[in-house]
């Protein structure tokens, strides 16, 4: 009984997720962690906050809702780290001196997570880089990064991945 209850409660949970991302193919959508599916709603909830506190051109209000939804992140995912979430690259660019590659992807629920720093001797994940660009979809793992001094916005995330896969 007991899995049938949290079978009704995944589905009843995931449902409103998928119509945020109508444009992804529903056999992607139909992978889709739930602990992933459960960070976007954050995120989501979030929205409107941030927005208004970007608005208000007030630092301390706006570090005070990014404090609040990491909290909600960590309650979620303690450690940060993250297994088999499926994202849609948007770029991936390498630093001219070091060659360290950088991710930019899109979550499904259209949220930016950003691949800190993938250097080329993560030889399988910078071999994965290379085969795959815009628009193609990637499972990764790894631990999020809630440090915002790396220029992302308080609803991108930094990623840094430990696994790298091409789907397409």
């Amino acid at each position: 009984m007991k899995i049938t209850k949290f079978a009704i409660a995944a589905l009843l949970s995931f449902a409103p997720f998928t119509a945020i991302a109508d444009h992804w193919p529903a056999s992607i959508m139909e992978s889709i962690d739930v602990k992933e599916a459960a960070f976007c709603r954050v995120l989501n909830s979030y929205t409107l906050q941030i927005g208004e506190a970007e608005a208000s051109q007030n630092d301390i209000k706006i570090d005070r809702v990014f404090n609040k939804q990491v909290m909600d992140i960590k309650a979620l995912i303690p450690t940060g780290q993250f297994q088999d979430w499926i994202i849609k690259v948007q770029s991936i660019r390498t630093d001219k001196v070091t060659k360290n590659a950088t991710l930019t992807a899109t979550l499904p629920c259209h949220k930016t997570i950003v691949g800190l720093s993938i250097p080329p001797t993560n030889t399988m994940a910078y071999e994965q880089l290379a085969d795959v660009g815009s628009g193609d979809y990637v499972l990764v793992s790894g631990t999020l990064d809630f440090e915002r001094d790396k220029g992302l916005t308080p609803q991108e995330f930094g990623a840094n991945f430990s696994s790298i896969v091409g789907l397409n």
